[in-house]
C-alpha cells in the first residue's frame, strides 16, 4: 500500500465516521407529515454544500459496507482509530486489545479495505 493510497483510505474512513455519527435512528416524532414522508424534492434548488452532503452520504454508504464484510475486532479497531482521531487525541480504546494490537488490528483493516476500495472506485 502506498502513501497515498493509505491517505485516501484515512480520508474515506472519516467521511464514514462523521456521516455514521450523525446518522441515528430518531426518536420521538418524525420531522416530516406522514403525508408527505414519499415526497420527492426537486434537485434544481441545490447548491454546492448540498451536492457535497449528498456525495458525502454516498461515499460514507460504500465505505459502510465495505466495512461490514470485516471481522468485528477489524471493524472496532476501524472505529477506535477513527474516534481518536476525530477528536485528536487518544481518548478511547479497547478493554480487549492493546494499543499495539489496536494499530495492527488498524493496519490490518486498511489492507483488507484497500481492494475493496479500488473494486468500488473509492481509492484510485
Amino acid at each position: 500500500m502506498t502513501q497515498d493510497e493509505s491517505e485516501q483510505i484515512e480520508e474515506l474512513v472519516m467521511v464514514w465516521f462523521h456521516w455514521s455519527k450523525s446518522h441515528r435512528e430518531q426518536l420521538g416524532y418524525s420531522r416530516v407529515s406522514p403525508g408527505f414522508v414519499h415526497a420527492q424534492t426537486h434537485e434544481v434548488y441545490d447548491d454546492n454544500d448540498d451536492r457535497d452532503a449528498k456525495l458525502a452520504r454516498y461515499t460514507a454508504e460504500q465505505v459502510e459496507a465495505c466495512l461490514n464484510t470485516l471481522d468485528v475486532l477489524l471493524r472496532a479497531a476501524v472505529g477506535l482509530h477513527a474516534a481518536n482521531r476525530s477528536v485528536g487525541n487518544k481518548v478511547f480504546r479497547s478493554g480487549r486489545m492493546t494499543s499495539e494490537e489496536q494499530h495492527a488490528m488498524y493496519k490490518a483493516a486498511k489492507d483488507a479495505l484497500l481492494p475493496m476500495f479500488i473494486r468500488r472506485n473509492l481509492v484510485s
